[in-house]
């Protein structure tokens, strides 16, 4: 995963929430690990943001059509001679 400030702390919440998405994990699993684990970004000693998906994650109603998340623009993966998977 490519993170533009070359942190890798989104990996584990961006990780699990495809999981869920895919049915894998349960949702609610996944929502109690990430708030045991996702913690307010601060400055200065007070809380200035938090780690959270970014525009590219779909809400439920927009995406996959049975309550599952899903992304925008994603194209499954091209095969060695550049077909799609």
């Amino acid at each position: 995963m490519k993170v533009l400030d070359g942190s890798s702390r989104p990996a584990t919440l961006t990780a699990l929430t495809l999981l869920a998405g895919a049915g894998h994990l349960p949702g609610a699993a996944v929502e109690a690990v990430l708030g045991k684990i996702l913690h307010p970004i601060t400055g200065g000693g007070e809380p200035v943001g938090a780690i959270r998906l970014g525009a590219a994650f779909d809400d439920a109603e927009q995406g996959s059509g049975d309550g599952r998340p899903g992304l925008r623009g994603c194209r499954p993966a091209a095969d060695d001679a550049g077909q799609e998977a």
